[in-house]
This record gives structure tokens, sequence and C-alpha cells, in this order.
């Protein structure tokens, strides 16, 4: 969307006046250039705090879905997520966001029968009406691929 806006905006500007496309592209660089930074920055927060938490169990199902998040999700390293959830599904048996998330990370390693049985358990612990169905969307998602 934003590509589209500024190469209207040059495009109009070459039109009526060609010396506002320079201007144009150069605020673009610019914009493109913050964006890659800002990311850059929060990929590297992402990796600070999945570092500094402890990498045995703990009791604090926020901390385990947290690093399980970033490491997911920001850093984009499933078996990370994995061996950080893996553990703490085995602790606390029925906290519906573990499993959730579980399975939204096997779903993205195309082991979809695990995905299924994940949210299975995220769905029957989880008394949110939103996120059940955004979990029963992509349990869905799961559903096509594997079959009945």
């Amino acid at each position: 969307m934003f590509n589209i806006i500024c190469f209207s905006f040059a495009i109009l500007g070459v039109t009526f006046n060609p010396a506002f496309f320079i201007p144009a592209m150069i605020i673009y660089s610019f914009v493109w250039i913050f964006i890659y930074f800002l990311f850059g920055k929060y990929s590297t927060l992402a990796r600070d705090i999945v570092s500094q938490t402890p990498d045995q169990i703990t009791q604090n199902s926020n901390l385990i879905l947290e690093k399980g998040i970033l490491s997911q999700m920001i850093l984009g390293d499933e078996k990370a997520a994995i061996e950080t959830l893996e553990p703490a599904l085995k602790l606390e048996q029925g906290e519906p966001g573990l499993w959730f998330l579980y399975g939204m990370t096997m779903l993205n390693m195309e082991m979809y029968s695990s995905a299924l049985t994940a949210f299975d358990k995220a769905l029957k612990e989880l008394p949110d009406k939103k996120l059940k169905k955004d979990i029963e969307k992509y349990r869905k998602e799961a559903l096509k691929i594997v079959g009945p």
C-alpha cells in the first residue's frame, strides 16, 4: 500500500513537474530505511529477551509464552519455540495460550496432525470467544490439509 501511494505520488509529480520526482524518491527511500531499521531493532530486542530468559522450566506461564512468541513470530525460529513450549505443556496441561502457540508453531512447520491436537486442547480450556474463533479458523486450515 505504501509503495502504491509513493509511486502514484511520484508519477503525479513527474506529470506536473519533473523536478518533483527526485525528492519523492528520496523521501520514499528514507522511509524504507527507517522501516528496516525499526524492524532490525525489534529483532535485536527479541533476541536479547529470548537469550536472557532462563532455559530451565519456570512456573511462570506468561514468561514461557512470551519466550515462545518471540522465538516463533519475531525471530522465526520454530524449533526454539517448540523446545520452550514442550516442557511447559507438560508442566501446565491446561494452559490454552501455550497450546494455541504450540499449534501455530506446528502449523508453520507443516506438522498438521500435531497442530490439530494442540488446537483441540486449547479449545477445551479457552473461555475467550474471540480467541476461540481464531483457533477454529487455524484448525480448519490444518483440517483441510490433513482431512477428517
